[in-house]
């Protein structure tokens, strides 16, 4: 049985998913990045890969990072995948930032996961970025 250390991220296996400051890992082959933009007043986070059991604690880290009161905008456009851990982490970030959280370029799989488990009614877009952006 493996130690685990504080503060780590570890996949499924227990296997330490290598990630630096910046947001990036390597999760066995999958790459992901969440990369904080201070883009004005907003605070904008670049999702990219997939957003996953292995993956969604970085993108917390990452909203745990934003300036008090500024709008939040993740970015979702380059989100290939999502599961309910990805979910979960969008939710958690509802909860802790409330109306200040602006989906934005979500892909269609991401829509459709937002829309069954009725996560749209939480999640506004934000106009200044998205492609596709959930929406009340």
């Amino acid at each position: 049985m493996s130690r685990r250390m504080p503060g780590r991220c570890y996949g499924l296996a227990g296997d330490l998913i290598v990630a630096d400051d910046a947001g990036t890992a390597d999760t066995g082959g999958v790459s992901f990045e969440v990369t904080l933009v201070r883009d004005g007043a907003v605070d904008r986070l670049n999702v990219v890969g997939e957003l996953d059991i292995a993956t969604a604690r970085l993108l917390e880290a990452k909203l745990h990072a934003v300036r008090p009161r500024s709008p939040v905008v993740p970015d979702m456009t380059a989100v290939a995948f999502i599961d309910s851990s990805g979910l979960r982490a969008i939710l958690n970030a509802h909860e802790m930032l409330g109306d200040r959280l602006r989906i934005a370029g979500a892909s269609a799989q991401c829509m459709r996961l937002f829309e069954i488990t009725a996560c749209s009614i939480c999640c506004r877009s934000h106009s200044g970025i998205g492609v596709r952006s959930v929406d009340a």
